[in-house]
């Protein structure tokens, strides 16, 4: 169990809306998130800033032997992002491919590049690498789970050369120029976003990740009631 934090007061004050409860053992719900690391130094971001909200965080590599039966240990999972494509990172389309509507997910960067190849997208190369970079997205297009009681236009961090296309009716955000930043799947427990929430650049990135463990804990529960 990761040792509890003090949860940020400006960033309990955005969560308020989510009806969590308050965080008076450190965190904000007993749950247990399993990350699949893309071998991606940004991995260790998101798992600091998801300690403060739930009771545990596992971070395991995708090129470890015995990365599925961690995986298969979380309530809810994490696919991090990571270098290259989706196919040539471990073991990571198999996990997509037999967690996806058995577990909650949150694709990011490559995870959301995973988990719209998996429903039927395709990559292509989204322009010059966006390296650091910060952009703006104007509004959610649709009603959206993720971005639920935040603010836009929203300022994003991004960090990728490639990008997913052919999901048009997931998306929920675009940046001006067409590319999709963010998709989900409510159904199957699924959501994903292609810019990063852990980076310093996403201001907003703990208000939706705190979302995404709101709404990974309602579906933590509707899913296991289909096994």
């Amino acid at each position: 169990m990761t040792t509890p934090h003090a949860f940020p007061t400006a960033t309990l004050r955005a969560l308020e809306p989510l009806g969590l409860p308050h965080p008076s053992r450190g965190y904000l719900c007993a749950m247990h998130v399993a990350i699949l690391d893309n071998l991606d130094s940004f991995t260790f971001n998101l798992a600091h800033r998801l300690e403060p909200m739930v009771d545990r965080v596992t971070v395991v590599r995708n090129d470890d032997a015995h990365a599925m039966d961690i995986l298969e240990s979380g309530d809810v999972l994490i696919f991090s992002p990571g270098p290259g494509l989706p196919p040539d990172a471990g073991c990571l389309m198999e996990a997509v491919q037999r967690f996806v509507g058995r577990k909650p997910i949150l694709g990011v960067c490559l995870g959301m590049q995973a988990l719209g190849l998996h429903a039927g997208g395709t990559l292509y190369h989204a322009g010059p690498p966006q390296h650091g970079v910060a952009r703006t997205i104007d509004q959610a297009l649709v009603h959206s789970h993720l971005f639920a009681n935040m603010s836009f236009p929203m300022e994003v961090g991004l960090y990728h050369s490639w990008a997913v296309e052919g999901i048009d009716e997931a998306v929920t955000a675009r940046l001006s120029h067409g590319v999709a930043m963010a998709a989900e799947w409510p159904e199957l427990g699924a959501y994903a976003v292609q810019f990063h929430p852990e980076s310093i650049l996403t201001p907003a990135g703990d208000a939706l990740l705190a979302n995404w463990v709101a709404r990974a804990r309602e579906d933590a529960a509707r899913l296991a009631g289909r096994a």
